[in-house]
């Protein structure tokens, strides 16, 4: 579900101001990386309502 489609929804249950914010912003700024035993990739920044993630799972995937 894209980010703005939940932060609405959760404005309409009334959650709003800085948990709101918190919220939006921990939805945005993340990042990605796999660790398979000992090998960990590089991080990847993940977007939120987009194939990013699928597409950064295949390309860590990929690279083992």
């Amino acid at each position: 579900m894209p980010r703005q489609h939940v932060l609405l929804k959760l404005e309409n249950f009334g959650i709003r101001g800085p948990l709101l914010n918190w919220i939006s912003h921990f939805l945005t700024q993340r990042e990605l990386c796999a660790v398979v035993e000992v090998e960990k990739s590089r991080h990847v920044a993940v977007g939120s309502g987009d194939n990013t993630t699928r597409h950064s799972i295949r390309t860590v995937s990929s690279s083992y």
